[in-house]
């Protein structure tokens, strides 16, 4: 069986940004300037988070509540984040730059857990179908996408990784 490492996420590259905006010196106005918008490139690792959430997550009502949850947290960092860009902290705003790349970070290691674990919970559930079903290959056979159940329940569900 092949083993595969968590993919490269973009998260790496936005907490080297902001970084670059805590660490330049202030003789580099224009490379603290560009740090500050290629920092705020924030699209592909939501996209991401909401690509994984929406494959992954089964039974109708679970994922409604997992939307939501999903939904409000990121409200609430987009009303909490601003506060910590204040004008006392004018021209590196520290506050901001270290929460930001704290939350990159957390981001990562999130998403690596999520791989790792799902991969493990792939390779446990691929055993227990291959021994159920006495070696019949699993990947022909077809889960209901109307079927009410969770991935828990479903003994054909692979997680996307």
């Amino acid at each position: 069986m092949a083993v595969f490492s968590p993919p490269k996420s973009s998260t790496d590259s936005a907490t080297r940004r902001y970084l670059l905006v805590l660490f330049l010196p202030q003789t580099k106005p224009w490379g603290v300037v560009a740090g500050t918008w290629f920092a705020a490139s924030t699209a592909p690792p939501l996209g991401q988070a909401m690509t994984l959430m929406a494959a992954n997550v089964k039974g109708n009502t679970k994922k409604l509540v997992v939307g939501a949850l999903f939904f409000v947290s990121y409200c609430v960092g987009c009303i909490v984040g601003p506060q910590l860009w204040q004008e006392p902290d004018v021209p590196r705003y520290t506050k901001g730059c270290i929460a930001s790349v704290v939350s990159w970070c957390l981001l990562d290691c999130s998403f690596t857990l999520f791989y790792v674990t799902g991969q493990r919970s792939n390779e446990k559930r691929e055993a227990a179908s291959h021994q159920a079903l006495g070696g019949v290959a699993t990947e022909g056979l077809v889960i209901a996408i109307d079927e009410d159940s969770t991935e828990r329940q479903g003994k054909l569900f692979r997680y996307s990784l």
